[in-house]
């Protein structure tokens, strides 16, 4: 009986130590899942914190680089600043000698206009002459003046490089002009059958005969909003001024 017991207690020490040993490592496993999450959320957290520091770090130097930047970009603006500041103080020092001289420039670019070919009549005498009322104002700067009137003299000099057709008044009577440069200055009338080039040296208008009136109509066509391609043109030119005798 004593044996039986003994074996029955044994057996129960056995399975309660078997039951010990079950628990320790549903323990332990427990405990090496939660310290491996921990050990993956530090992994996590640490390469956050890396990409943040190199992101920072790359941040960090476009700031230098702009600072060095925005440092030599303000230094050259001190530096025209006080060029500006220098060549200011040098104009208004000379200006009572450069206003003659702007409007002498005026009354030379008069000249030239009133001698040139007649094209543009109206608008190049109302540049002309809002530059006249310009230079007397006093509320404006001789560096203003001084670049409005080069600026005429720049469109004026355009002029002798370019073709071109507009519309506008003869003999109270619309036609349709066409300039070749500086070199000739040609009108058509608006049915295309009559035209005429300007001769300087007589102050008047030379009809042309049929075949010139043709190239014209064409050279219009290609100056007018590009109508037709460009091509060679047969079109006759003014006389040459005879040199004055000395």
């Amino acid at each position: 009986m004593r044996c039986l017991i003994f074996i029955f207690v044994s057996l129960l020490l056995g399975q309660a130590q078997a039951g010990v040993k079950v628990d320790e490592q549903l323990r332990l496993q427990e405990l090496n899942s939660a310290s491996q999450q921990r050990i993956d959320q530090l992994e996590q957290q640490r390469q956050a914190a890396a990409e943040q520091s190199q992101a920072l770090l790359q941040q960090a130097q476009l700031l230098e680089q702009y600072n060095q930047h925005l440092s030599a970009m303000t230094a050259q603006q001190n530096q025209q600043s006080t060029q500006l500041e220098q060549d200011l103080q040098e104009l208004q020092y000379s200006q009572q000698l450069a206003l003659p001289m702007v409007h002498q420039l005026l009354s030379q670019l008069q000249n030239f206009v009133a001698s040139d070919l007649p094209f543009l009549s109206q608008e190049r005498q109302q540049r002309l002459t809002r530059l006249a009322s310009l230079l007397d104002r006093a509320d404006v700067s001789l560096a203003e003046k001084y670049r409005q009137v080069l600026e005429a003299y720049q469109i004026e000099m355009e002029y002798g490089e370019t073709i071109e057709a507009y519309s506008g008044a003869l003999n109270q009577q619309q036609v349709n002009y066409f300039r070749l440069g500086r070199t000739a200055l040609y009108y058509q009338s608006l049915n295309g059958q009559s035209s005429a080039l300007w001769q300087a040296d007589q102050q008047t208008w030379l009809a042309l005969d049929d075949a010139a009136n043709r190239e014209l109509s064409q050279a219009i066509a290609i100056a007018w909003q590009e109508q037709q391609a460009p091509a060679l043109l047969l079109l006759p030119l003014p006389a040459a001024k005879e040199a004055s005798d000395e």
